[in-house]
């Protein structure tokens, strides 16, 4: 995977935080899911926290440090385990949690006295429509409050979350469920690897299957991500011989993958983290001690292999924070965090090369989604156009606290809503029971 051009991200490395310097005694969840296990923004990281009965996660304040142990603010109010955390990319203070009693809940991050508050059934809303436990969030990076789901009733769902309701609800295919989610850069499409060993990408505003190919032979876990710029989409599976394995393809002719490579034979899932402004995907594995990089270009090879990196230990949960969250002052192009097996939290710099840090690089920094919306749910499903909204870092100035913009419309009482949830599940179960008993009767008057 190597090839004549020479690249500015070809010695990318990293300087992972210190041990002394990081979070220590994160007590991460080790439920056996899919998801990242972790999210980051430019003030909070956010996990779910083993515990046993209900479920909780933890909120850290980005920049702190010390033993957390079992003095982690927690967020709790969900009768099952937390499967997995997002942030709002508009507001850092807005946090959505995933569970396996098959709600979504929003929650804004409160503090006093510079210390994150506990939050223990003091969510903003309950999402619920999923019939199953949920496993996958990913908020759209440019429409306002719109926010993806997967349950594991085989179904993805959009949600307004302002309005707590779901707009859009997509069905897996019949014979495979889907393994992941993740937005196109455009902000009008999902792409959906599935256990039917198939590709699949949807237009969310039309409701309609724009893309459907084969992918991966092996039904073991596949993630993907997009890369717009060039039409690209990078996937990672595995292949019939359980070699880890990844492959790009071209969605105007997606039936013959670019290029396809076996990586090794890790059993972890690789999980990409595609860096649209530069090219650049990032490849993690659950369990690895390491990370390996691939540029994605337009000439041959398109796949370029860069320098990964080690650690001393394996990786338990891994997150990508927004790019307004880099330090151009160390050319710093991506900020990454850990979790890691000793259960230490860290920081995860991956910093480009220069003589000059300190001078703005702009051949490495073009102009980046920004923390603004682009765009109102509403106008966007009625088919309103999206123009993101950019930014320069060299001029950019981050928040120094979290100013949510954020609101929920009235809704009806958060035990209402549990109420109802709770009253449905009693009645499907009385009507199985029902169903059982008419069968015995039929079955009971065919044997006479």
């Amino acid at each position: 995977m190597s090839g004549g051009r020479v690249s500015l991200y070809r010695h990318i490395y990293t300087e992972p935080q210190k041990d002394t310097e990081a979070f220590a005694d994160v007590f991460v969840s080790s439920n056996q899911v899919d998801s990242n296990m972790l999210a980051a923004n430019s003030t909070y990281l956010a996990y779910p926290y083993d515990t046993r009965g209900g479920g909780s996660f933890g909120v850290l304040k980005v920049g702190g440090s010390g033993k957390v142990g079992t003095n982690t603010p927690l967020f709790s109010g969900h009768k099952a385990p937390v499967l997995d955390v997002a942030f709002s990319p508009f507001n850092d203070d807005i946090v959505a949690s995933a569970s396996e009693d098959a709600t979504i809940r929003l929650w804004k991050i409160e503090e006093e006295n510079g210390r994150i508050k506990n939050n223990h059934d003091g969510q903003l809303s309950i999402l619920t429509g999923h019939g199953r436990k949920v496993s996958r969030l990913v908020f759209n990076n440019l429409v306002n409050n719109a926010l993806a789901s997967f349950g594991f009733e085989n179904a993805i769902k959009l949600w307004d979350i302002s309005k707590g309701q779901a707009v859009a609800t997509i069905k897996g295919p019949s014979n495979g469920q889907f393994l992941d989610i993740n937005w196109s850069q455009d902000g009008n499409r999902l792409v959906l690897p599935a256990k039917d060993k198939k590709l699949h990408v949807y237009d969310v505003r039309a409701g309609t299957e724009t893309l459907c190919c084969p992918s991966h032979p092996n039904i073991k876990g596949s993630r993907a991500v997009f890369y717009n710029k060039l039409n690209y989409i990078f996937t990672t599976g595995f292949s019939s011989q359980a070699a880890r394995q990844i492959m790009l393809r071209d969605e105007r002719n997606p039936e013959k993958p670019l290029q396809t490579e076996d990586v090794d034979y890790n059993a972890g899932i690789m999980i990409p983290f595609m860096d649209p402004d530069n090219g650049v995907v990032f490849c993690f594995g659950r369990g690895d001690t390491g990370a390996k990089y691939y540029e994605l270009r337009e000439d041959a090879p398109p796949i370029m292999a860069l320098s990964g990196f080690m650690l001393q230990e394996s990786i338990r949960a891994v997150a990508l924070a927004p790019k307004t969250a880099v330090d151009t002052s160390i050319c710093e192009i991506d900020c990454f965090y850990a979790i890691t097996n000793s259960k230490h939290l860290i920081h995860l710099p991956l910093i480009v090369p220069r003589r000059n840090a300190e001078c703005f690089q702009s051949d490495i920094y073009p102009e980046t989604v920004g923390p603004e919306p682009s765009i109102e749910l509403d106008e966007w499903k009625n088919g309103g156009e999206i123009t993101p909204k950019l930014v320069n870092l060299e001029t950019y100035v981050r928040p120094t606290a979290p100013s949510s913009g954020f609101h929920v419309e009235e809704q009806e009482d958060v035990s209402v809503t549990l109420g109802k949830l709770n009253t449905a599940n009693k009645t499907i179960e009385e009507q199985k029971a029902r169903i059982a008993e008419l069968e015995a009767e039929i079955a009971k008057l065919k044997g006479q």
